[in-house]
């Protein structure tokens, strides 16, 4: 039965019993037994029939308190039957008011979702209508008969006169204008004191990235003072720097790890990041266009940001010039089980003259790279140790100077 029904059924009980009492107590001084026809005492007691007609005004006030008694009950359950209705259609009234209030709240999301749609349509339609996105091979790329030109030409000038050969017009930081690059680029250049190297570089590199359609950035990392040179901890600063200074609106997915005297001579040999580490410089002039050995990763070497995680980085205990690309190339051996490599023909470059330096002991270098393998999960990136010195950005490149600290005793 319903609480409705419930409710008219307990008002008509209580209407009638009031009634009742008032008849009986309280219409006339008459007793309530004398209102019925009256029988014959042995009429009325006659059979099994038991005489419950008050006998005294004692019995009359018990049966009024019985009755009050009863009345206090009906209108108790009244009560909690209208409270149990009350909180039914408070109940009701609140599911529609939140059903209400949800069609609304998520028709007014999905308007702004609406809205965002079709705002980010109109952007993407305006975007790729003024930027479409580069194509992945670019239509300007020269090859090395092409690029030698200027090579010979600067290498000329560079041994007849010894001198910096000027200032670079070309930015540190570029992206295309007229598409939208496919690759975020950070080159790192370890430097220190070969200035000359250095501008050539400068003057002529971004030219063959221009012609890439690459987002580039090129952060030149020297170290200072003129203790012993460290190029791994060099390396995973110039890493570390890049991640904390992006360009292009993004975290640069590819690190190009660039010698200061190394010159491409072939555009086709693409400074991005494949699925697997890369190196570059397969052919070197110096060495009369051949790998040396199979291991070697030196010179220009592409790996991308997570992988350059996944190997912990370059090694730090390198001390002076040498074995610190071997250890790297054995690192990525044992990651990803070997390195990627452009074809002979593909990957030449020009190396510029410069002074050699004295190397690190043999010694002391075979040892450590007959560990790489195995050490590389902790000596690299998570063990480096250097003091940031300066991040100064120049227009030509982004200038960050460190301080490795001294050789530690062995």
């Amino acid at each position: 039965m319903s609480p409705f029904l419930q409710l008219i059924l307990f008002r008509f009980s209580v209407l009638v019993g009031s009634l009742v009492f008032s008849l009986l107590c309280y219409s006339s001084p008459t007793a309530p037994w004398e209102i019925f026809p009256q029988l014959p005492s042995a009429q009325y007691n006659s059979g099994n029939v038991e005489d419950v007609t008050p006998r005294s005004p004692k019995e009359r006030k018990s049966l009024a308190r019985e009755t009050l008694s009863l009345k206090a009950q009906l209108l108790a359950q009244e009560k909690r039957i209208l409270e149990s209705l009350k909180v039914a259609e408070l109940n009701r009234l609140n599911l529609f008011e939140r059903s209400t209030f949800n069609w609304i709240s998520s028709h007014r999301v999905i308007d702004v979702l609406n809205a965002e749609n079709d705002f980010t349509r109109l952007k993407k339609s305006s975007c790729h209508a003024a930027k479409p996105y580069c194509p992945k091979v670019p239509p300007r790329l020269k090859k090395a008969s092409e690029v030698m030109d200027f090579v010979v030409r600067k290498k000329r000038d560079f041994l007849k006169n010894g001198v910096s050969l000027g200032n670079t017009s070309h930015e540190g930081i570029w992206s295309p204008t007229t598409c939208t690059s496919l690759h975020s680029v950070a080159l790192v250049i370890p430097y220190r004191g070969r200035i000359n190297q250095l501008t050539l570089l400068l003057e002529y590199l971004p030219t063959v990235l221009k012609r890439q359609q690459i987002n580039y950035s090129i952060f030149v990392v020297e170290q200072e003072g003129n203790d012993s040179f460290n190029k791994g901890i060099i390396m995973n600063a110039g890493f570390l720097t890049a991640l904390q200074t992006p360009a292009h609106g993004v975290t640069y997915h590819c690190l190009i790890f660039h010698d200061v005297d190394l010159l491409p001579e072939d555009d086709r040999n693409m400074y991005t990041c494949p699925p697997r580490p890369r190196h570059l410089s397969v052919a070197v002039d110096e060495f009369a266009y051949e790998l040396p050995y199979h291991e070697l990763a030196g010179g220009v070497f592409a790996i991308r940001t997570e992988h350059f995680l996944k190997v912990n980085g370059y090694s730090n205990l390198y001390w002076g010039w040498g074995a610190e690309d071997d250890d790297m190339g054995l690192r990525v051996e044992e990651v990803f089980g070997s390195i990627q490599r452009p074809p002979s023909q593909v990957g030449r470059y020009f190396s510029v003259p410069h002074a050699k330096k004295r190397p690190s002991p043999r010694t002391i270098r075979r040892e450590l790279v007959k560990t790489a393998s195995t050490r590389y999960r902790v000596d690299g990136l998570t063990s480096v140790k250097y003091k940031l010195k300066r991040i100064e950005t120049k227009p030509q490149y982004t200038h960050v100077l460190i301080d490795v600290g001294r050789v530690p005793h062995r």
